[in-house]
């Protein structure tokens, strides 16, 4: 039955089917034969020879035999996407047995090793296994790295080759056998149950085992029916989509093993270790039925030059990471700059708001930063520039040369010098420079306005800084008030008690009260010194230096804002610094996009140059030229068309940045007016709490003096006066922030002397 070709109308040339790239590729076999040499595979338990399918499907022997192999082989892809991981048991084993007059046991020639691993699970039940043919056990490090997930738990037996695994960042468990036979420790449970099922697969459909090239074979059939004994019923189907994703392999390429094996050993650079690799590449070769000459040039040119492979690292780039794993690394020759901690600064008098941002400002090193990064772009304009003026170059060049043949005679010693001065000039290109040019102005403009957004943020942070600091002080002198206070209370108890007027437990909750008001001091005062650190450090200053600054007034609330919200934020859309740095980035994306436009036009330059050679026995000669040079981009590869359709996108994505800049200040505006206008609302609410308070307390303290009152009323009028306190310091710092921050959404360097000072 001939398989429908499909071919491509126009040339005639082109061919394809709807087996190609698959194992049915080539076979002049219809599928149903296929399709039931797939089912008779996969759901036999022993195993299928090639003699047995042969009979089921009645071919001949070598069509069956090719269709068992492919089948097998896409069972082998499929359990190679298995990798062991968590908790996995591992043996090692032979496949086949002694030739009659060959050695016997490990060292038979027909015995090939293999490695069994099981991972489990929580419940020591396996997952799936895996089978891996190896060339001696010696590999098994290497096997351990290609098939083991780092940081899993290997249990082997006292094979010392199974150390190997450690290699692969796994953790190596050893079970010592002993006298004792592997089958009969619980640990090896699973993987002996393998065993045995391969053994019972093998000896009941094959009579011999000849060819150690099949190793992998036979072994992926038994562990591709295990990893699926839950889906018996879908074996044939799952192999049938194996089938089909596995590309054709010719039998002549020998075992897949063979050709990992191969291809790991040049991908590692183990050059030297020729025992063994070398002579298996070799073998390889001869298998494969080409030429050995032209193959090894081929294959080592795959990784690198012959000559590189005989010296793995003839520069010793090893030798400054020699440090194992775990450890730190540090070279004591390694000279790093010099690492400059902040200064102190002795300040002789309390600073204003207005005095440490100008300080912050020439000091922080964010500031820094930013203006040499202002200055590296005006630089890069000189850069786009210099492509204006011509280049002038001067070549001297010095020889001594002598020349001897076989046949005895020789030529002098010829000395040459020779001197050539060149000139070039690019006269025409087609706005390729004045675009040049114009990108490197729009990224002084994109700096400037990331130096002017830098300025901000610092003048925002020393302010935030400093009302944090203040309104803390503020706390820390309220709260000491608040132990006077409690202590005040704690004398008045205690003459009571002596008295007969009070009891032990108005002097208890004196006590009590003194004591948190104590706590609540010492906690406020830490926070102080953390924020005097917090604010000497945004003014480039060593976090322990201490800032003597002006205190809070909380007698003063912060300025109202007489513009509306609608004038604020159109002013800061228009004058923030990070908008701004959006418009500018427009004109980068549009300069580049005319650039790479005229990458694609002609260019016309001219060129002059003149000069003198000197040589013995020869007279100096003299030589000049000058020409124009036109150069027409006919084909690129398709470069400058994708370049400027991706300057187009980034265009447009710079339009679009600017639009969610302009929204996020928009709406940062909004929000720290409102916040402003609720806090200051909130400060004046919490002065008039504050009054009543303090005229409560006056009142309670009074009628207790003459027993008119309870020390627990005296305690609750004290802690709603502390709390009333905390609520105005905190309501008034909250303003002033937010009144910051808005400051820095409209592009303002601190804040502005007077509300008046948003119109500007």
């Amino acid at each position: 039955m001939a398989h429908a070709n499909f071919q491509c109308p126009s040339c005639r040339r082109h061919r394809t089917s709807l087996i190609a790239g698959t194992v049915f590729q080539s076979t002049h076999l219809p599928l149903t034969i296929w399709f039931l040499a797939i089912h008779l595979i996969s759901q036999v338990k022993t195993g299928l020879s090639a003699l047995a399918l042969k009979r089921q499907l009645g071919v001949s022997y070598p069509t069956a035999w090719r269709i068992h192999h492919k089948l097998t082989q896409a069972m082998v892809k499929r359990e190679e996407i298995y990798t062991l991981q968590d908790e996995v048991r591992a043996d090692d084993a032979y496949l086949g047995c002694g030739q009659p007059c060959g050695r016997v046991s490990r060292g038979s020639e027909n015995k090939v090793p293999f490695v069994a691993a099981v991972p489990l699970d929580e419940q020591h039940h396996p997952v799936y296994a895996k089978f891996t043919a190896i060339i001696d056990f010696p590999r098994t490090a290497d096997w351990a790295q290609d098939f083991f997930t780092p940081y899993c738990t290997a249990l082997a037996d006292g094979l010392a080759h199974f150390n190997g695994v450690a290699d692969a960042c796994c953790h190596h468990d050893v079970m010592v056998a002993g006298g004792r036979k592997p089958r009969g420790l619980p640990q090896f449970l699973w993987v002996n149950t393998l065993l045995s099922n391969l053994k019972t697969s093998t000896s009941g459909a094959y009579h011999a085992f000849k060819f150690s090239k099949y190793t992998q074979l036979y072994l992926s059939v038994v562990t591709y029916r295990f990893n699926h004994r839950f889906r018996h019923a879908d074996l044939p189907a799952s192999l049938f989509r194996a089938a089909a994703s596995v590309a054709p392999r010719s039998e002549r390429w020998g075992s897949a093993q063979e050709c990992n094996r191969a291809n790991n050993f040049f991908e590692r650079g183990n050059f030297m270790m020729v025992s063994h690799e070398m002579l298996m590449y070799f073998f390889i070769i001869m298998r494969l039925r080409f030429p050995l000459v032209p193959l090894l040039f081929l294959i080592p040119s795959a990784s690198a030059a012959p000559l590189d492979l005989l010296v793995h690292d003839p520069l010793d780039t090893q030798g400054l990471v020699k440090q194992p794993l775990g450890q730190i690394w540090h070279d004591p020759q390694l000279k790093l700059p010099q690492i400059r901690l902040p200064k102190e600064q002795t300040f002789t008098k309390a600073q204003s708001l207005a005095a440490l941002t100008t300080y912050a400002l020439a000091h922080n090193p964010q500031t820094r930063v930013a203006f040499e990064n202002l200055q590296a772009s005006a630089v890069g304009l000189g850069v786009a520039e210099s492509a204006w003026l011509p280049s002038l170059s001067l070549t001297d060049n010095a020889a001594r040369s002598q020349s001897n043949t076989t046949a005895g005679f020789s030529i002098p010693i010829l000395n040459s010098n020779s001197d050539t001065l060149s000139l070039s000039y690019v006269l025409l290109d087609f706005g390729l420079r004045s675009a040049q040019r114009d990108a490197a102005l729009a990224q002084i403009y994109i700096s400037g306005f990331n130096n002017n957004s830098a300025l901000t943020k610092v003048a925002l942070t020393v302010t935030q800084n400093y009302y944090q600091l203040i309104g803390e002080q503020a706390l820390v002198r309220a709260y000491a008030q608040t132990v006077k206070e409690d202590e005040a209370n704690l004398d008045a108890a205690q003459l009571k008690q002596h008295a007969g007027m009070a009891t032990i437990a108005d002097v208890l909750q004196a006590k009590s009260a003194l004591a948190q008001a104590q706590a609540q001091l010492i906690s406020a005062q830490a926070t102080v010194r953390s924020d005097n650190g917090a604010l000497a450090g945004s003014c480039g200053l060593s976090p322990g230096n201490a800032i003597p600054i002006v205190p809070l007034n909380t007698h003063r609330l912060p300025p109202h804002i007489t513009p509306s919200v609608h004038s604020l934020v159109l002013h800061a859309t228009q004058n923030n610094p990070s908008v701004q740095a959006a418009a500018a980035q427009i004109l980068a994306s549009r300069a580049t996009l005319r650039e790479d436009q005229a990458q694609g036009l002609p260019t016309l330059s001219a060129s002059v140059s003149g000069g003198k050679r000197f040589q013995n026995g020869l007279g100096p000669s003299q030589n000049w030229a000058i020409g124009l040079s036109l150069k027409v981009p006919l084909f690129t590869g398709f470069h400058d068309s994708y370049q400027i359709q991706q300057a187009r996108r980034q265009e447009r994505s710079a339009r679009a940045s600017l639009n969610q800049e302009t929204q996020s200040i928009a709406l940062t505006v909004y929000q720290d007016y409102q916040t402003v206008m609720g806090a200051r609302s909130a400060a004046k609410a919490a002065q008039i709490a504050v009054n009543s308070a303090q005229a409560s307390l006056a009142a309670i303290r009074a009628q207790y003096k003459v027993g008119l009152s309870t020390m627990l009323n005296l305690l609750t009028a004290q802690a709603t006066l502390t709390t009333a306190e905390q609520t105005r310091i905190q309501d008034i710092t909250t303003a002033y922030v937010q009144l910051a921050n808005l400051a820095n959404a409209l592009g303002m360097i601190g804040l502005p002397n007077t509300t008046t000072g948003f119109h500007s």
